[in-house]
């Protein structure tokens, strides 16, 4: 039986195509990050496992999550993708750094843009240090 077929994804009725709900939990992540310039995330009573983003429930265990703290500003990039083709749906133009981070404190990594450097420079192992800024 043949597959429906979508020519154009960009059409329907989207917001974005990363739309997701944040919830409760994810929204404090959110909210901190945006007024307060920290970065607050979930801790298991259960494993211990510190996860970004936060989460309701433990990646590594399934336990709730409820208890917030607040982790360090310095990360280090494991991976990283230079990118040069324009998407509609990207926050920034290219020439921009997508790359997965480890921020201190986290067991897990989390992929986000990176900035302030020139690609040429970027290497894997490379320290880096959160930076806010307003990008929409």
């Amino acid at each position: 039986m043949p597959r429906n077929r979508i020519d154009k994804p960009s059409e329907g009725n989207f917001d974005s195509i990363f739309s997701y709900r944040a919830e409760t939990i994810r929204s404090r992540f959110f909210t901190e990050i945006r007024d307060n310039k920290k970065i607050v995330v979930t801790k298991c009573p259960n494993c211990g496992m510190v996860g970004v983003p936060a989460r309701s429930t433990c990646v590594k265990c399934f336990a709730g999550l409820k208890e917030f703290v607040e982790i360090g500003n310095t990360s280090t990039v494991t991976t990283y993708s230079v990118i040069n083709t324009f998407r509609e749906f990207y926050p920034l133009k290219p020439r921009f750094i997508f790359g997965m981070i480890h921020l201190d404190g986290a067991d897990n990594g989390w992929v986000h843009m990176i900035g302030d450097v020139n690609p040429k420079d970027m290497k894997i192992g490379k320290v880096a240090k959160v930076k806010f800024i307003k990008i929409l």
